[in-house]
């Protein structure tokens, strides 16, 4: 069960990977694609560290409150830890 549900999840990555670059292919972006499995600050952070990245850019998806509280927030723990500058991207509010 778990092989499994570890397989949907690599093909759902997978699939938003490919969206994603196919969105922003036609800016003229340099982009590497990578499908990691862990935490996902330490991931972020790992591997900006490894391509020496300048820039880290990342999506927010606004959690406030207890959520936030007791998860905490990925793009937080990546802008005090990182090396390098961040830019964090809101997601819009649904109505």
């Amino acid at each position: 069960m778990a092989e499994e549900i570890l397989e949907v999840r690599e093909q759902q990555g997978m699939k938003l990977l490919e969206q994603t670059s196919a969105a922003l292919s036609s800016h003229d972006l340099t982009m590497q694609k990578r499908l990691v499995y862990g935490n996902p600050a330490t991931e972020i952070l790992k591997t900006a560290r490894m391509m020496k990245a300048d820039l880290i850019v990342m999506g927010s998806q606004g959690s406030t409150g207890v959520k936030r509280m007791i998860l905490g927030s990925v793009s937080n723990k990546v802008v005090r830890s990182a090396g390098s500058s961040v830019a964090v991207i809101r997601s819009k509010r649904k109505k």
